[in-house]
């Protein structure tokens, strides 16, 4: 079960995640991935061991001033394991 202090603490980094997105701050954003991390989607980067931080910052170059902010509604599992 999460706690409490968990849930805070998971919200506070997808709230600092978001804030450097927006700021497109290629290294604050690179602090959030495992080193073998990476970006899938639309847009892709390669490993943050392996080139990422080049790839982060053509992407933030690319979006100009589009935000990339998450909204903050979380919602935690009925068994209170997992974010949904």
């Amino acid at each position: 079960m999460i706690t409490t202090e968990e849930k805070t603490t998971l919200k506070e980094i997808i709230a600092n995640y978001s804030i450097a997105s927006d700021a497109k701050d290629v290294q604050a954003h690179m602090q959030y991935y495992a080193k073998n991390g990476y970006i899938d989607g639309g847009m892709k980067s390669k490993p943050k061991n392996a080139g990422m931080e080049e790839d982060l910052a053509q992407m933030f170059a690319m979006e100009g001033t589009l935000k990339r902010h998450f909204a903050m509604n979380h919602r935690f599992s009925k068994d209170q394991d997992a974010i949904v």
